[in-house]
């Protein structure tokens, strides 16, 4: 058996293809040609309208491992057969392929073809730049896809919707179709309202790239949120939320300054009540000032003052967080 040399990039769950390299892929695709047996088995979730032909086709089956026992499995026929997902009405009808995915999602159909590819619907699942190709293990342009596990990827973590993330930030919504961040109202998470992953640094100082996170462009007061929020979109552009870097250089302080005057940094009390930076644990000589909340575990950097405002962690007090790429390799923009 010719074990296929790539996989296909399958957009119901692209991220998993964005991490992973055609090699990485490679090592994990199955040793033999199987049966795709529709009848019985955790293998068998195929699409309806797939049913008829699901025992009549051979080819090779990948897993990809996602951790925590959680695996994603795609199948990629050899046989040359073609099936229209959802035939969409041509009177009227974009060609455009959002449009089109709109009106599969519409349809409560996970799939649809158009100019001979197979993608998965819906306006969330969907990344034009990152669409099925084929690349030469499933030449018939159909893919079949295991039903994927129910959850979403945060930054590079698959988290099912049943579970928190390890730093307690984001938490299951009380009905288990999503997540929510660990603040007093409990916020939903959004993954389509976090920032982008930076590709380029608009603002570096001392080789440390610098930017501001917030809801809106520039920052609304009334917009508020809390540290778990602040850490998390940080992290989404790819960068941390400030920390030691803060206090070992100048020019962020002075751009900071210059700028918003306070933001949300990465630095908690620990033993003795002391604030430490996270996540390394360096102690943060700041000076912690005064607040309407003065044993706060987190705290808000002020650039008035030049000290700390404690706060709890779980209040919305503050629409800006300042994040830092430590000795960034990404350049200027």
């Amino acid at each position: 058996m010719k074990v296929a040399s790539k996989a296909c990039a399958v957009i119901f769950l692209r991220l998993i293809v964005a991490a992973l390299t055609s090699a990485e892929q490679e090592s994990r695709a199955a040793t033999g040609i199987r049966d795709f047996v529709l009848a019985g088995g955790v293998k068998s979730n195929l699409f309806g309208t797939c049913s008829a032909l699901a025992n009549t086709v051979t080819g090779d089956l990948f897993a990809i491992d996602l951790g925590g026992g959680k695996e994603y499995i795609r199948f990629a026929p050899k046989n040359v057969i073609a099936v229209d997902w959802v035939k969409l009405n041509s009177s009227g009808a974009s060609t455009d392929i959002i449009a089109c995915s709109d009106a599969a999602f519409a349809r409560n159909a996970l799939m649809f073809k158009i100019n001979g590819s197979c993608y998965a619907s819906g306006r969330t699942l969907y990344d034009v730049a990152k669409d099925e190709q084929d690349c030469g293990d499933a030449p018939a342009e159909v893919v079949y896809v295991m039903t994927p596990p129910q959850g979403e990827w945060i930054g590079n973590t698959f988290l099912l919707y049943t579970e928190s993330s390890s730093d307690g930030c984001l938490l299951s919504n009380i009905d288990n179709t999503g997540h929510v961040f660990n603040d007093s109202v409990k916020t939903p998470y959004n993954p389509g309202l976090m920032p982008q992953k930076l590709t380029c640094c608009n603002t570096i100082k001392a080789g440390h790239c610098v930017e501001i996170a917030s809801r809106s462009d520039p920052p609304v007061d009334t917009e508020n949120f809390a540290y778990c929020e602040a850490k998390t979109r940080c992290e989404a552009l790819g960068l941390q939320l400030a920390s030691y870097e803060l206090q070992t250089t100048s020019e962020i302080v002075e751009y900071l300054a210059g700028n918003y005057k306070h933001a949300w940094v990465n630095t908690q009390r620990g033993e003795g009540g002391y604030y430490r930076w996270l996540p390394d644990g360096q102690n943060n000589t700041i000076h912690a000032g005064s607040s309407d909340n003065p044993l706060g575990k987190c705290a808000i950097f002020d650039t008035n003052d030049d000290d700390l405002w404690p706060v709890d962690c779980e209040v919305l007090d503050l629409a800006i967080a300042l994040c830092i790429g430590p000795n960034t390799s990404l350049k200027q923009c």
